[in-house]
């Protein structure tokens, strides 16, 4: 938060955030489909350069997943996780006047603090801050509209260790946090 609030301070542009997220998980021993949740957060637009610009925000990321086992008698389940994520884009696009084309890669790191299977009524449980934390990275690419309006499309993945997957048990497969997904962002700046 420190961080975000010295950024904040250099930068042209500071704003609110906020959006739909599409994802889902993938591990070849189950089929997952696609969750749809929420984003919203804070963000700062640094502009550098040769159309280079710096965007780091600091958001509320929900994440889901919903299972159906293939057979007959299909088991059903569905989970929603809560990251606080931080994110941080490097833009490039060439500022036409009043609107501002650009593409984007981004790191991005988070910490869940929200996980419930929404079939069971059961909250998830982390052994430790390790098995909460994820990290990733995206690409997009936005449109920004006279400096203040911002509206983005992003896949994401998380980056994450295969050895932590456990075919046999679901609920540990879950907390490995193995996502990808799409955001679509729309932000406005003051």
């Amino acid at each position: 938060m420190a961080l975000l609030m010295a950024v904040t301070a250099s930068a042209e542009g500071f704003g609110i955030v906020g959006g739909f997220t599409s994802s889902k998980m993938k591990p070849e021993d189950f089929t997952f489909k696609s969750s749809a949740g929420i984003h919203a957060g804070v963000a700062a637009n640094i502009p550098l350069a040769a159309g280079f610009a710096v965007q780091p925000m600091l958001i509320y990321n929900v994440k889901g997943y919903n299972w159906q086992e293939s057979s007959a008698n299909a088991l059903k389940e569905q989970a929603k996780f809560g990251y606080v994520e931080l994110p941080v884009q490097l833009q490039w696009g060439p500022d036409l006047l009043l609107l501002r084309p650009y593409i984007f890669a981004e790191p991005f790191v988070g910490y869940a603090v929200m996980g419930k299977n929404i079939s069971a009524g059961t909250k998830f449980d982390w052994d430790n801050i390790k098995s909460r934390l994820e990290y990733g990275c995206g690409v997009g690419a936005g449109i920004e509209f006279m400096s203040h309006f911002q509206i983005s499309f992003k896949y994401f993945w998380n980056l994450e260790d295969p050895s932590q997957w456990h075919p046999q048990q679901i609920s540990e497969t879950v907390k490995s946090g193995a996502f990808n997904g799409l955001l679509i962002t729309a932000g406005i700046f003051f």
